[in-house]
């Protein structure tokens, strides 16, 4: 059966934004993706800055999650504030969402510069949210951890928050265990975490876990299951 997302958002009543779509070489990853940029309706005509917002799996959500009609239909509503969303396409993607230093290079010290240099974009943390879902999940997760004072904002659907990670052996997953580790005068990004009801039992108990791990240790955080 094929499901249909973002039904919610069909109507093209709704103020379009526009896609660019651009090449974009890493010397750190030493390869070239498709980096996919949401420009909210009107956006050419201001010049406030917005929010931004970083998927990972960019080619899924351009082409199988409705993401420009998901974002019209909320900015239009005043769900969300506007917002450039960065959709980054992968390479090797079980290589580059897993725990990936690099990566997070890539992201911090080449990817954000050039948006921002680029884009009317806020610089804050708080105003910078990066989601994935599965190993998208995973990797928003890490990137947050590791660079709190960038990420402000994470946004985790089904995420894979039970992969194991080279080196590290423990029946706790990694994630939780930095999440209980954390110091506690560092930023703590807020979290957002979904996952669905019939996901694999590692998976949705992982993400329990994790949800009751960020509460206790004082994190603003959601979680809910569909």
């Amino acid at each position: 059966m094929e499901v249909q997302y973002g039904s919610r958002f069909l109507s093209n009543y709704y103020p379009s934004g526009e896609i660019e779509t651009y090449s974009f070489y890493s010397s750190t990853l030493n390869n070239t993706r498709k980096i996919h940029i949401y420009m909210p309706h009107n956006y050419s005509q201001t010049a406030h800055l917005h929010e931004l917002l970083i998927v990972f799996d960019g080619n899924s959500f351009i082409k199988n999650l409705s993401i420009t009609r998901t974002l019209n239909y909320l900015i239009y509503k005043k769900e969300i504030p506007s917002c450039i969303a960065v959709a980054i396409d992968p390479v090797d993607r079980l290589e580059e969402l897993t725990y990936n230093d690099k990566m997070n290079t890539f992201l911090t010290e080449e990817l954000l510069p050039w948006i921002q240099a680029k884009y009317h974009v806020y610089q804050e943390e708080r105003n910078t949210t990066i989601a994935g879902f599965s190993l998208g999940g995973l990797a928003a997760f890490y990137a947050a951890l590791q660079n709190p004072h960038i990420f402000g904002n994470v946004l985790s659907m089904s995420g894979s928050v039970h992969w194991k990670k080279d080196g590290f052996e423990n029946e706790i997953p990694w994630i939780e265990n930095q999440i209980t580790s954390a110091n506690p005068n560092t930023s703590q990004p807020h979290f957002y975490l979904a996952a669905g009801q019939l996901e694999n039992e590692p998976l949705l108990t992982a993400n329990k876990r994790l949800y009751r791990a960020l509460k206790d240790n004082g994190y603003q955080t959601t979680y809910e299951e569909f």
